[in-house]
């Protein structure tokens, strides 16, 4: 049987998304009837479903430990995230849309840029993570684990390495 892990609505309230062990998501009208093919792009269960604040992405995890960016309108895979692994249990976009953050069983936070690229990781559970949460600013990220302990992280703004010596920089 079909069972359902996640479901979101979009910003506009019109489209609600679902997560399921069919390994697809399924799109909705508030009626209750699904919306054209689902969209498919992970090989195994999908565990977790979040729209941007904008609504123009969707973004989903899976157990097959990989993160897909859709143009869920188009119904096209964008960019396919990877990095964890072990199975998704929850992606949060910051208020903004200008950060992705993703948790899963190997109990690792993964921080992107709205463009699907790393910013950083998180490491100090001990446990996997099943929840996820941004402070209204951004600035902030909670994240609830099964060790026991739910983390408060202060997001440090992304520090640009500028490149371009072969030998040691003095100032």
């Amino acid at each position: 049987p079909s069972t359902a892990y996640d479901v979101d609505f979009s910003p506009d309230g019109r489209t609600i998304a679902t997560a399921g062990n069919e390994g697809v998501i399924k799109l909705w009208d508030r009626q209750g009837k699904i919306q054209g093919q689902p969209l498919s792009g992970h090989t195994q269960a999908v565990t977790t479903v979040r729209f941007s604040p904008s609504g123009t992405i969707l973004a989903s995890g899976s157990k097959d430990s990989t993160v897909v960016l859709w143009n869920w309108q188009a119904r096209i895979k964008q960019k396919t995230l990877r990095g964890h692994n072990q199975a998704l249990n929850d992606v949060q976009f910051s208020s903004d849309g200008q950060k992705l953050a993703t948790s899963g069983d190997d109990a690792v936070i993964f921080l992107w840029n709205q463009n699907g690229n790393l910013i950083t990781t998180l490491k100090r559970h001990q446990e996997k993570i099943t929840n996820l949460s941004f402070s209204p600013d951004g600035q902030r990220l909670a994240s609830a684990s099964i060790d026991g302990t739910v983390k408060l992280w202060q997001i440090q703004p992304h520090i640009r390495v500028l490149k371009g010596y072969a030998e040691a920089v003095y100032m």
